[in-house]
């Protein structure tokens, strides 16, 4: 279980400091999640998915061991021609990567199995 530690930073933003170390910054229905100051970007992979696209980021932490983050982005357009992207990120550690892969692969072979491989649109 992460500790957390809430504080209220100079600009009225609630601050919740969590034991891993990533930041999340609220305001009434708004999260921004940032990552440590500290994370060295080791290998970097793209997966281009139609409108999505898909970040892999092997990071380095403080303790010199590695983590993975997983970023979902996504164009989108508002109606006065202007754009902007939607992220949602996946920090995954090490101790966690054998039952994210299990869970994964069970949740693949759900889909594959009740509803098969052929995309519906």
């Amino acid at each position: 279980m992460a500790t957390t530690k809430t504080s209220m930073n100079n600009n009225g933003w609630k601050t919740q400091a969590l034991k891993r170390r990533f930041y999340i910054f609220r305001l009434p229905n708004l999260f921004i999640m940032s990552e440590p100051k500290y994370s060295e970007s080791i290998r970097e992979s793209v997966l281009y998915a139609g409108s999505r696209t898909y970040f892999f980021d092997v990071k380095k932490t403080k303790a010199d061991d590695y983590y993975l983050t997983i970023t979902e982005s996504k164009k989108i357009n508002r109606p006065d021609a202007t754009h902007f992207y939607k992220k949602h990120k996946i920090f995954l550690y090490k101790e966690d990567f054998a039952r994210f892969v299990d869970h994964l692969n069970s949740s693949i072979d759900f889909i594959v199995k009740n509803r098969g491989t052929e995309v519906i649109r």
